[in-house]
């Protein structure tokens, strides 16, 4: 059984998802739902899904390390897992985990891919951090939290998390784990689906968060090596909270000194289902699998790529013709009535170039 403790502090406008990718898993588990939020915004979704929840607690907690290890404590399940309120699985992903898992009982930590969306579940790329070797761990994390599973004897080795840490928990329990040990393992599939939006805690530019990194670096990284992970995070938030000119700028410089990095260590670009990792560069075809718990179909695809090149889209398996070309250059399919009756909650689509581009957008609705 598989123990996924979610905590929550507002974000009524998503918990509903995140629980509706747990419900449609086939395999067993316990869920343990912590909720901090001053109201009843977020009971009143909880009840919608009373039948699902093993454990619940509704007040103010400790945050958000405290109410995950809370969860654990309160449940039973041999794997065990935190999803965020914001987060959300796909549909075979606790099936994935729990028959790795069972056929591979040396193993302590299976992690997978994640894909990043906004706030609106609108595709962004996949998470660009992930590595097969879990050995880079000391200098940087490469494990997509919500995409990681752990046996509970090999968390409670090495006494759960640290309560005390408020942004980067997941990290520090991963390098524990690795020193202690455990035997990870890399499942080359997406397994959840993570928001990435200037509201998130993790995307905010807060002064403490560099402050709990940095102290983490100082435990297994070189100055060097910790200055370019602080350079690379910042780098990172800029991303999703340029605000003004000077961040701009800033955002910029800093573009150009990981492109000269790459040219000057001639540094091999990653790929991940066809798309380059950060650029999002297509060289020919690229897959992008898409979670839909909406109760209504997707209707149109509307994508845009630089250089402005034709595409070609399939859907499910399915060619479909692109049907017109707005001002902004984006191109718009429509999906046909006859694929839109999916009851697998799993869009699968797929992209034909002729000639290299890269992804600006991508967006299902």
């Amino acid at each position: 059984m598989i123990s996924i403790a979610i905590p929550v502090y507002g974000q009524q406008q998503f918990i509903a998802t995140a629980l509706e990718s747990v419900r449609c898993q086939s395999v067993s588990y316990e869920v343990a739902v912590m909720d901090a939020t001053p109201d009843d915004s977020v009971q009143m979704i909880l009840d919608q899904y009373a039948e699902i929840i093993a454990y619940s607690r509704h007040g103010k907690d400790d945050g958000q390390s405290s109410a995950i290890q809370e969860g654990w404590d309160n449940t039973s399940g041999e794997i065990v897992a935190w999803l965020c309120a914001d987060d959300y699985y796909f549909p075979n992903t606790l099936e994935l985990v729990n028959d790795f898992f069972d056929s591979h009982p040396e193993v302590d930590v299976v992690y997978g891919d994640s894909m990043f969306v906004d706030a609106s579940s609108h595709f962004k790329m996949y998470f660009p951090a992930i590595e097969n070797d879990a050995s880079c761990l000391p200098v940087r994390d490469c494990i997509a939290q919500p995409s990681c599973f752990v046996r509970r004897k090999a968390l409670e080795s090495v006494g759960g998390l640290d309560v005390t840490m408020h942004y980067i928990m997941d990290w520090n329990l991963w390098i524990r784990l690795y020193r202690s040990g455990a035997k990870f393992h890399h499942m080359e599939k997406c397994l959840s689906v993570t928001r990435v939006y200037p509201e998130t805690k993790t995307n905010g530019m807060s002064y403490d968060r560099y402050c709990e990194v940095n102290h983490q670096l100082k435990q297994g990284a070189s100055f060097s090596r910790r200055v370019r992970g602080l350079l690379g995070m910042f780098y990172c938030d800029l991303a999703e909270n340029k605000k003004n000119f000077a961040s701009d700028v800033v955002f910029s410089l800093l573009t150009w000194g990981v492109y000269a990095e790459s040219k000057i260590f001639r540094t091999k670009a990653k790929y991940k289902y066809g798309l380059e990792l950060w650029t999002n560069k297509i060289i020919d075809t690229c897959e992008i699998n898409q979670p839909w718990y909406h109760s209504k179909s997707p209707k149109v695809v509307s994508l845009t790529v630089l250089p402005n090149v034709e595409v070609t889209l399939s859907v499910n398996g399915h060619q479909v013709m692109c049907n017109h070309l707005d001002k902004d250059a984006a191109q718009l399919f429509t999906i046909p009535d006859n694929l839109a009756k999916n009851e697998h909650k799993m869009w699968r689509f797929q992209l034909r170039v002729d000639e290299p581009c890269r992804l600006v957008s991508f967006v299902v609705m």
